[in-house]
């Protein structure tokens, strides 16, 4: 055996009779080398978008420094709230779903009066959205255009996605498709809470502005 000779990869194969099939493993590996590339790209690209996937509690103190803290073309949703209020506390069910499916964005609530001293219960629920550390939506005593008494997951992600806050595969309103339904039924809706638990939902329902 001679000593200080090297063998490249292709005196291996050559060495081991695999000649006629060079071409097509040099083809392979060219082939599996540009995928592997690629992976690496898209995982590159992957790991540099942040990813949330939950509803955080935020108070006055730190609201603008987390929304002046998240990563550039980052959007933030956050709802402004009040406990007793149902509408509230269903859109907070259904945020903690979207956080989920969308972790990209940054979801995060905080107690309106927290938020603004002067912000009216009425004005609850209501949602903004910022980007870039500026509002590009507001949505005050947005119960009734979420959905009112169908709000769900994906009528929220609908009324996001028509804002052009993300985009989704729904092809209409799931709202619209229950408020349908009430319709064809021809019944009253039930609401699954007392009397002065309606008393306040109507309240929190009027005066409403939509952007």
């Amino acid at each position: 055996m001679a000593f200080d000779v090297t063998m490249g990869w292709d005196d291996m194969k050559i060495a081991l009779g695999s000649t006629n099939h060079i071409e097509n493993e040099e083809l392979e590996e060219g082939i599996l080398w540009e995928k592997t590339v690629w992976d690496i790209k898209e995982h590159q690209k992957f790991e540099e978008k942040p990813e949330f996937g939950t509803v955080t509690e935020v108070y006055r103190q730190n609201i603008i420094q987390e929304v002046n803290n998240t990563p550039k073309d980052v959007f933030v949703i956050i709802h402004l709230y009040q406990d007793y209020i149902v509408h509230c506390r269903l859109i907070d069910e259904c945020l903690s779903k979207l956080a989920m499916k969308f972790v990209n964005y940054k979801f995060m609530r905080i107690k309106a009066t927290s938020c603004l001293e002067n912000f009216r219960d009425s004005n609850c629920p209501a949602l903004v959205v910022c980007k870039n550390s500026r509002i590009v939506h507001q949505m005050i005593g947005c119960a009734c255009l979420l959905g009112g008494i169908h709000i769900s997951e994906d009528s929220i992600e609908w009324v996001l996605a028509q804002k052009k806050v993300w985009e989704t595969d729904l092809q209409e309103n799931p709202a619209d498709f229950g408020k349908k339904q009430c319709r064809l039924s021809g019944r009253k809706t039930t609401w699954p809470i007392d009397t002065q638990c309606r008393e306040d939902i109507i309240t929190s329902m009027s005066g409403r502005k939509y952007t």
